[in-house]
């Protein structure tokens, strides 16, 4: 898998044929953020995983990005949150197939590993749910309870008022 080393400010980095980088020196535009520059580095994840020693001072963050299927396993579109690994996942319908998009990125390898880990095996939930029903807007919230408050009232005063029509009769 392609995990993007994205590098401080200022930093230089030389590449020994040994290391198994895979692309050079890149730069990526995220968010509102200026341009970030990043390596991409070949690593399975897992226990064993690390980064190349000389490189560690002058990691900012890491980040993945996994496209999977969904293969009947439900998984509840969102964005997560786990120590300093945000996430988000979502998925694409191409030619039919619902494939779900999962981007994670972190300030370690070990939380971006354990995030990664809990989202793909449906141990973590997410903070910003994808799938929850829209909140209605304020002022009709507000309109709906006043209305169901007068209909209790008017409800309560014509009970009363048959039991005291009832009591004089």
């Amino acid at each position: 898998m392609d995990i993007r080393v994205y590098l401080k400010e200022g930093t230089s980095y030389t590449f020994s044929p040994s290391e198994k980088i895979r692309l050079f020196l890149g730069q990526q535009v995220f968010g509102s953020e200026l341009l970030r520059r990043w390596i991409s580095i070949s690593l399975a994840l897992g226990r064993s995983s690390s980064l190349p020693e000389k490189l560690l001072p002058n990691v900012q963050a890491v980040s993945i990005k996994e496209t999977f299927l969904d293969n009947g396993v439900p998984r509840e579109r969102g964005e997560y949150r786990y120590r300093t690994a945000t996430a988000v996942l979502d998925f694409v319908v191409k030619t039919g197939i619902y494939t779900f998009v999962l981007e994670v990125e972190a300030k370690t390898l070990q939380d971006l590993e354990e995030a990664y880990s809990l989202i793909r095996g449906g141990r973590l939930r997410p903070v910003i749910s994808y799938e929850a029903p829209m909140v209605p807007p304020f002022p009709q919230t507000i309109r709906r309870l006043l209305n169901e408050m007068a209909m209790v009232v008017k409800r309560d005063i014509q009970t009363w008022w048959r039991k005291k029509v009832h009591r004089v009769a």
